[in-house]
């Protein structure tokens, strides 16, 4: 599976991911919207090539270990229960143009405000 571009496990029962989704290097999008059950996602740190991470209604508390090295990512669906996104990574993804946060998660307005190519936000900020 290591030339696998897309991964859309979409409206799945899906609870645990295995930890070698970590190795998908040529991986483009990682959907996994509506996977409620799901809590948690291994490293995000080698698939450089992702430009969409679609996390949208799953259960994922914590941000993914990685993320922040996502460089060409375009698209990012955070709608999800995030307890935080950790301060600087997102200022990382120069190449996102659409971001979509919960409105419980707070992001800081001057780090969006970084996000040159970023056409599309849904959240809120904070001071």
């Amino acid at each position: 599976m290591s030339r696998l571009k897309i991964l859309d496990l979409s409206n799945t029962d899906i609870e645990v991911l295995p930890n070698s989704i970590s190795n998908l290097e040529n991986l483009t999008a990682l959907r996994l919207s509506s996977c409620y059950s799901l809590k948690y996602l291994p490293s995000l740190a080698k698939p450089k090539a992702l430009k969409k991470l679609d996390l949208h209604q799953t259960g994922i508390e914590v941000a993914p270990q990685g993320v922040e090295m996502l460089i060409c990512l375009e698209y990012l669906d955070l709608y999800c229960p995030l307890d935080e996104l950790l301060v600087g990574i997102l200022s990382n993804l120069s190449c996102l143009q659409s971001l979509v946060v919960d409105w419980l998660l707070k992001i800081k307005g001057e780090e969006v405000a970084n996000l040159r190519k970023l056409e599309t936000l849904r959240g809120h900020f904070y001071l």
